[in-house]
């Protein structure tokens, strides 16, 4: 089964931009990829949003875990992703205007604080501090947690978007060639993703680690919900255009890692798994539209 959510040089800013060792999808057009990228304004919640022209790209993988085989091609209709997931001063918003049970504000230990370890060992979610443990909490500008899947559908809705399909996920974080990190093929570190860590970090921290398409934090944070309903072998007779994943299940997908995980969680092609009931806080999602 996927796995469970338990919780330096510049990079070109043009999205046709290719690290050395990563290798361009063959049939991918130039004009394709220099028209990717521009950047909109979505007037219901304020949001940047990144234009996805669509296109054939590879998604997946031949090695790592078997529910990421095979890499396999897929056709995409045009259409527009958050550039950053959605935010703690988005949500209340939302919760405000709407009605909508605002989420609980979590509380990590700080680094050092007795009880850490502890903290982290318990399962996922509503994780309870060592009593009298010295805390801290997330901003307005750091990406919402705490949220189930439904509660990610409501916002978008209000949004006027939706969730995004895993696979409109994984080519606004992959663009058209086959890197393995949003960045290219360059090994994940502290300058281009938060992973390992003690929680979030403010959207868009990690310039250097936005994706071809001008996506951020498409790599580390928190886990994004998508629409789809997980499938371990999905990908083996998966539609090539607009796949929209099985037509039901009991978890829905997860990408891209979280701050809690490490760095092979953070992998594009790494696919996560969570019932859709749970609010937990290393998950967060983005809109699409």
């Amino acid at each position: 089964m996927a796995s469970p959510v338990h919780g330096c040089l510049p990079i070109d800013p043009s999205p046709g931009f290719l690290e050395p060792g990563v290798r361009p999808m063959a049939g991918a057009a130039p004009e394709m990829a220099r028209a990717a990228g521009s950047e909109w304004l979505n007037p219901a919640d304020g949001s940047a949003m990144i234009r996805i022209p669509g296109g054939v790209f590879t998604m997946g993988a031949d090695e790592d875990r078997f529910d990421e085989h095979p890499a396999h091609r897929v056709s995409l209709s045009p259409y527009s992703i958050g550039k950053n997931p959605v935010t703690w001063g988005q949500y209340r918003r939302f919760c405000r205007e709407t009605g909508w049970p605002a989420p609980e504000l979590p509380r990590w230990p700080l680094p050092g604080a007795p009880g850490w370890g502890q903290y982290c060992e318990r399962s996922v979610g509503r994780r309870p501090l060592v009593t009298g443990q010295p805390f801290w909490q997330p901003g307005d500008d750091h990406p919402v947690v705490n949220v189930c899947w439904e509660d990610a559908q409501a916002y978008c809705r209000w949004a006027s978007g939706r969730l995004p399909t895993e696979a409109e996920w994984e080519l606004a974080a992959r663009g058209f060639d086959e890197r393995k990190n949003p960045w290219g093929n360059r090994p994940t570190d502290s300058t281009l993703a938060n992973f390992a860590s003690r929680g979030t970090t403010a959207v868009g921290s990690y310039p250097l680690g936005r994706s071809p398409l001008g996506c951020l934090d498409m790599a580390g944070n928190v886990w994004e919900w998508c629409a789809d309903w997980y499938g371990e072998h999905y990908y083996e007779n998966s539609p090539s255009k607009d796949p929209q994943g099985p037509e039901n299940g009991c978890a829905r997908v997860l990408r891209g890692g979280g701050w809690y995980y490490y760095d092979i969680g953070v992998h594009i092609h790494f696919r996560g798994v969570g019932n859709p009931r749970n609010q937990c806080d290393t998950v967060g999602f983005r809109v699409a539209l």
